[in-house]
Parts: structure tokens; sequence; C-alpha cells
């Protein structure tokens, strides 16, 4: 019957669009933990910098936010920020 057909092909896509979805949330999320790393390996590498130069090195104002932790759904330690500071 015709009406089956069609069911079936549209059953089948939407299990096709399931699928894709869910790979496309395991690149998404692999992609979210490197950013997450990233971030937090940049923001250690300037305190260091800091920690040598002191007043030298310039503020990174991308690096400074107010009265927040930075806690990263993949990361096991979170990075506390000391006065604005992560």
């Amino acid at each position: 019957m015709h009406i089956e057909a069609i069911v079936q092909g549209f059953t089948k896509m939407k299990g096709d669009i399931a699928a894709e979805r869910r790979a496309y949330e395991r690149v998404w999320n692999e992609r979210e933990k490197n950013l997450d790393l990233v971030m937090r390996i940049t923001t250690q590498v300037f305190g260091s910098i800091k920690g040598i130069a002191g007043c030298a090195i310039g503020l990174v104002q991308s690096l400074y936010i107010r009265n927040r932790v930075y806690r990263s759904p993949h990361l096991s330690k979170s990075t506390e920020i000391h006065n604005g500071r992560w």
C-alpha cells in the first residue's frame, strides 16, 4: 500500500536525523572539551608570564571576569577567580 510506504519513508528519515544528531553532538562535545582545555591552559600560561613579568605585561581583558568561577563541565578541576581574574 502506498500510505504504508510513505510512513516507512518518514520513519526512516526520522531515524536518520536522530542518528545524525547523535553524531554531531559527539563532535560538538569533543570540540567543547578542547575549547575548555585550551582556555584553561591559556589562562595558566598568562598567569605564569604575569608572575614573572609583573607589571611589565599588560592586562588581557578577555581573561578577566568579575565574581565568577570558571567551571568546565568537561574538566575535573575548576579555576577559581580571585580579584576578578582567573
